[in-house]
């Protein structure tokens, strides 16, 4: 029986050990998840971002976790609240304080892939998405108008449709670049507007509907870099940058101790390592072993006991 345990043990143990090489050789799988989370360095993190305006920018960069109307209903803030996510949905009273915030002569750049109905009807600008019927592979090139940065040129290949600004004021907004499917043969192959610029009160507001822009695929990819530091270039000046990092679509914080574990390759093995242990453990020696027999004592003779008791009454 004994020797049974040892040879269980051992296939067990071999089993496990060609499982853990299997599961640590085989090819990661890439994650796509659109997070837009500074510290994740998943495609669609911003990890890559985050350092280089940090190192360029400095003091003057200020990372907030808090939604937009209570920092700006407690603290007096002054320069640009930079907000870029695969989707942002502000509240009313939140459009609300940012819009009011702009007007006192603040800058206010967002970056969607879907604009909020809300802020559009308020600036007086429709969107429009467009895509490519024909194929799915569409290649969208991002082009800035600024005379400067006329060079500056990105493709962006993992999308299938793009909205664009199809109606503007062209009193208050001022088109700052375009986007057009390179691939196209139909009438859409047209630049359309995709980055813009609108006064709004004493201070104005940068819309774009490239948020891809800021992700570590895109700006590692080719030399869209430089796409991405032309976009940087309108707010870059301010004294104060606020780089909202709420609303985002990844998890900002770790919600969870064992994420520490599982986010790491050889802590998360060594957890799995100690569960199997445990299991292997409870099979082989948590087995149910024969119960004691309980110790008896023979009843004890209580005659002469009985004897001297009745003698003495």
């Amino acid at each position: 029986m004994k020797r049974n345990v040892y040879i269980y043990g051992l296939l067990t143990a071999l089993l496990v050990g060609g499982f853990l090489f299997v599961e640590d050789n085989k090819p990661k799988k890439i994650n796509w998840t659109e997070s837009y989370v500074s510290r994740h360095k998943i495609p669609y993190g911003t990890r890559v971002y985050k350092e280089l305006i940090t190192e360029a920018w400095g003091d003057r960069l200020i990372e907030t976790y808090r939604s937009p109307f209570e920092l700006l209903w407690e603290e007096h803030m002054e320069g640009t609240y930079v907000f870029f996510n695969d989707y942002i949905n502000l509240e009313e009273k939140e459009l609300s304080a940012l819009l009011e915030w702009v007007s006192d002569g603040n800058r206010l750049f967002l970056a969607s892939e879907v604009i909020t109905a809300e802020l559009l009807d308020t600036l007086g600008i429709d969107a429009k998405r467009m895509y490519k019927a024909d194929r799915f592979d569409p290649v969208f090139k991002y082009d800035l108008h600024f005379k400067e940065l006329n060079n500056e040129t990105a493709l962006w290949k993992r999308a299938y449709s793009k909205d664009y600004f199809s109606k503007i004021d062209s009193n208050t907004t001022k088109i700052l670049g375009t986007v057009v499917l390179t691939n196209d043969s139909t009438l859409q192959n047209q630049p359309r507007a995709n980055f813009i610029k609108t006064q709004f009160g004493q201070g104005e507001i940068l819309l774009s509907t490239s948020p891809e822009a800021f992700t570590n695929y895109f700006i590692l990819e080719g030399n869209n870099l430089a796409y991405t530091s032309g976009i940087s270039a309108y707010f870059a000046q301010d004294e104060r940058i606020y780089l909202d990092a709420y609303y985002k679509s990844g998890k900002t914080v770790a919600v969870s101790p064992m994420r520490i574990f599982l986010d790491t390759k050889e802590f998360k093995w060594a957890y799995y390592l100690c569960l199997i242990g445990i299991l292997l453990y409870i099979i082989f020696q948590g087995k149910r072993k024969q119960r004691a027999v309980p110790v008896i004592p023979p009843l004890t003779n209580q005659s002469l006991n009985f004897t001297r008791t009745v003698g003495d009454m």
